[in-house]
C-alpha cells in the first residue's frame, strides 16, 4: 500500500547519540550502585557515593549534550529526546535519593 520513503538528507543528531549513551552508562551505574548496595545490606562504603557521584556528572554531562543538539539543523532529534529523558530521570533520582538521605 503506502510505502514510507524517506526522501531527505537528515542524519541522527550525533549529539544525540552521544547524550542518549551517556545516559545509557549513567542508569547502568545506578542500576550497578543499588544491586552491590543490596548485595552489601547498605554498608557497601565509599563505593557507592563514588559511583553515585560519576553517574550524576556522566547524566549532568550528557544532558547538556543532549541540549545542545537540539540547536543543530537538518538532524532528526529523536536521541536527543531520549538522551535527554534518560538523563533528565538519572539526575532527577540521584538528588532526590540526596534529598532523601538514603
Amino acid at each position: 500500500m503506502f510505502n514510507r520513503y524517506k526522501f531527505t538528507d537528515k542524519k541522527h543528531s550525533v549529539l544525540g547519540i552521544i547524550s542518549t549513551v551517556l545516559g545509557l552508562i549513567a542508569s547502568g551505574l545506578i542500576v550497578y550502585a543499588v544491586y552491590v548496595s543490596f548485595k552489601h545490606a547498605g554498608e557497601a562504603g565509599t563505593l557507592i557515593g563514588k559511583l553515585g557521584c560519576l553517574s550524576f556528572f556522566l547524566g549532568l554531562v550528557g544532558l547538556i549534550v543532549g541540549i545542545r543538539g537540539f540547536k543543530k539543523d537538518d538532524v532528526f532529534y529523536l536521541f536527543c529526546y531520549i538522551g535527554t529523558a534518560i538523563n533528565s530521570v538519572c539526575d532527577v533520582f540521584l538528588v532526590l535519593m540526596l534529598l532523601i538521605g538514603v
